[in-house]
């Protein structure tokens, strides 16, 4: 339902009920992943500047109040392995996390080789979407038999493990749980 149409139905309601209080309840389940085209999505930057990430709109740094701008500045001198000037361009997660005082204290815990995405981690999503797909593929086949193997599916071994790796072992988890990236709400 667009904006149009939300107001002609309010419109209507108010008519109708002049009295009444209009409640609209909206399921977000499927629009988790409706987000404005400059949203801050930890998971959507690159580890460094340019590349295909998207612009994100500025901001001010929660732990500091300082703005911050999630594009580097047109006078920038940079440029990227191709030659490229960087001006214009989005930042990485890495130069955010530094202007936010985070970096630092990320490579002294982790070293100064820093990922975007941990290998482990990365598995270990990678095994959760394998492990929903093919949930998905079985529910089609037992639809309907009464069968309910799917619920008792129990814990498996890469979530035990994945629930004891830090998860502060890469920029972009670190980068997703910073007040404004993790507050970032869905167009809805």
């Amino acid at each position: 339902m667009d904006v149009c149409q939300t107001k002609d139905t309010i419109e209507i309601f108010n008519y109708k009920y002049p009295d009444g209080i209009a409640v609209f309840i909206f399921d977000c389940s499927s629009a988790h992943k409706a987000f404005s085209a400059d949203a801050l999505l930890a998971h959507k930057m690159n580890r460094g500047p340019g590349g295909k990430q998207p612009l994100m709109w500025d901001m001010v740094i929660p732990s500091t109040g300082q703005p911050q701008s999630m594009v580097l500045p047109l006078d920038y001198q940079g440029k990227n392995k191709d030659g490229e000037s960087l001006a214009g361009k989005p930042k990485g997660m890495k130069q955010v996390l530094h202007e936010r005082g985070v970096l630092a204290e990320l490579e002294q815990k982790h070293g100064s080789k820093l990922v975007g995405v941990c290998s482990v981690c990365k598995k270990s999503q990678a095994a959760r979407e394998a492990a929903l797909k093919e949930a998905r593929e079985k529910q089609d086949e037992i639809e309907g038999t009464g069968i309910s193997e799917l619920i008792n599916r129990g814990v498996s071994d890469m979530d035990k493990d994945d629930l004891s790796h830090p998860k502060d072992c890469y920029m972009q988890w670190t980068l997703s749980l910073q007040k404004d990236f993790h507050e970032e709400k869905p167009l809805l």
